[in-house]
């Protein structure tokens, strides 16, 4: 398996806020609200 890591771009934006509020739900169902969906929504990322 080959796995390469790069610094994200901004054609990567809706990919990373995807990736973040999926993160961030999960946590708050598990009760630890880390970020709200401003904090982690497309137009605050960008």
């Amino acid at each position: 398996m080959y796995i390469s890591i790069r610094q994200a771009t901004i054609q990567d934006t809706v990919i990373v806020s995807d990736v973040l509020l999926e993160a961030a739900l999960w946590l708050q169902e598990r009760g630890i609200p880390m970020w709200g969906d401003s904090e982690v929504s497309l137009e605050s990322i960008s």
